[in-house]
């Protein structure tokens, strides 16, 4: 197909006229991908349920999500506001990526570090 348009492009534009119209089109694609960047940022300023139940989260509920992502090998420092942050960004995270089936994505996501955590557990007996 691309070929066939610069076939019919080149024997009817000169080449001025074919920078003229990729410059276009170009204007236009950007246009439009600046008009979806906008909606979508907005959306994700939208404060919803799903944030506020998120961002609900007290300390003393988040710790322990943390404390299963640390035993699966990751990285979080050992202070409740640092575990806290942690968590909380995952949710958001998850609320960005999947709206209101955040929730099952937790639930999968610590089915996952479960296994994880067993492995270990598996292979390196004490």
């Amino acid at each position: 197909m691309a070929k066939t348009y610069e076939a019919l492009a080149t024997a009817w534009l000169s080449t001025e006229e074919r920078h003229d119209v990729a410059k276009y089109v170009a204007q236009a694609l950007e246009a439009e991908y600046e008009r979806g960047r906008d909606e979508r940022d907005a959306e994700m300023r939208r404060f919803s349920s799903e944030i506020a139940d998120a961002l609900g989260t007290m300390n003393f509920q988040s710790c322990p999500l943390a404390h299963v992502f640390r035993a699966a090998g990751h990285d979080i420092p050992r202070k409740a506001e640092q575990e806290q942050a942690f968590v909380l960004h995952w949710f958001l995270t998850l609320i960005w990526d999947h709206g209101a089936e955040w929730r099952a994505k937790v639930a999968q996501k610590l089915e996952e570090l479960r296994s994880t955590i067993e492995g270990k557990a598996k292979s390196n007996p004490t």
